[in-house]
């Protein structure tokens, strides 16, 4: 049997960055997943990056928790939204300074209160910073060589092991390239698996988010909650398949196929659908949702009509990724089909 002090089961962003703070604790750390190393939702490819949000001050704090409560309807847990708020200035500087990623920025403070910048749901502008894949994937490969942090991709998560006391001491594995069972002992496991788009045909993740730890950690006394709490979103399915369609841009979007919205009431609805990514029924924009779920299989034809001047940055930065990365110009019919995006539940945890 293999050994370790701390195993953590995922390498997104939470797994990776929680394997480093437990490796400059002087603990020797291994990290399995089922796919390759920094995989899953975190470096998935068919998005330009993730957007972090955060207070602006202090005295934003509050506006923020209050905002995430209202949006959650009373659903999210008080406690862990305080947290969670008050501790992402220093999640962003520890990304920034300690562990040396470079984040975007709006270019100017006009273009940072831009209304594309506004958070999804939210109501005003927030702190904005920019997470892209290659200037992470070197950061954080960096710091796992120097501390040594092992690597085991390719290796899924198949049990918890559990002593006479119910107390977990390690986990069986399967490797995946070898084809064999793999038991690791270790004094503390974490699972960091990502959430459950994976049961779903058409989702938003790379095809190692499993879904199956949440399954295993319930069958050795762990809580899931808030699970059936699924972020739906529209993505494309031509001209390429298994892109995230940027919410900003809908207010730029002419739509090729007849749909039961009545021609005066398109444009409004589509400005309103363009302040938020997942489905939500809410609203009244919940019809262009309801339009491209009419369209069947083969999704909701469209293409962008963008502006010749003052594109907003934001969308600018997507139409340049969409054009360099994928080779679609925005004068291109475009086809979109609703996808699982990411799970606002899980695994049940509290602060500490």
């Amino acid at each position: 049997m293999e050994s370790t002090d701390v195993l953590v089961i995922g390498s997104g962003i939470a797994g990776l960055c929680a394997a480093i703070e437990a490796a400059r604790t002087g603990a020797t750390v291994t990290v399995a997943s089922a796919g390759k190393t920094m995989s899953g939702s975190s470096f998935f490819p068919g998005t330009w990056g993730l957007g972090l949000i955060g207070p602006v001050n202090e005295d934003d704090e509050q506006d923020f928790i209050d905002t995430i409560q209202t949006v959650g309807g009373g659903v999210a847990d008080p406690e862990l939204v305080q947290t969670f708020v008050r501790g992402i200035p220093r999640a962003i500087e520890w990304l920034e300074q300690d562990l040396g990623v470079e984040l975007q920025r709006p270019q100017n403070a006009e273009s940072a209160q831009q209304k594309q910048f506004i958070p999804c749901f939210d109501h005003k502008t927030r702190m904005w910073r920019g997470l892209t894949r290659k200037p992470l994937e070197d950061a954080l490969t960096t710091r796992i060589e120097s501390l040594g942090i092992r690597l085991l991709p390719r290796h899924e998560l198949i049990d918890l092991v559990e002593d006479t006391n119910g107390r977990i001491t390690g986990t069986v594995l399967y490797d995946l390239t070898e084809n064999r069972i793999v038991p690791f002992a270790a004094k503390a496991t974490i699972i960091a698996t990502g959430g459950t788009g994976g049961l779903f045909e058409r989702s938003l993740t790379s095809a190692d988010v499993l879904s199956s730890s949440q399954a295993i950690a319930l069958a050795h006394g762990a809580t899931l909650t808030n699970i059936e709490f699924m972020q739906m979103m529209p993505g494309f399915i031509e001209p390429k398949r298994n892109l995230v369609f940027n919410e900003k841009t809908w207010r730029y979007v002419h739509v090729d196929q007849p749909v039961d919205i009545a021609d005066d009431k398109l444009d409004d609805l589509l400005e309103q659908r363009s302040g938020y990514g997942p489905f939500t029924s809410r609203l009244d924009s919940r019809a262009i949702d309801l339009a491209i779920d009419q369209a069947g299989a083969e999704g909701l034809a469209l293409h962008y009509d963008f502006p010749r001047e003052d594109v907003p940055e934001f969308v600018q930065t997507f139409a340049t990724w969409l054009q360099d990365e994928h080779g679609i110009a925005p004068t291109d019919e475009m086809r979109v089909a609703m996808y699982a995006h990411a799970a606002n539940g899980g695994i049940k945890i509290d602060k500490t």
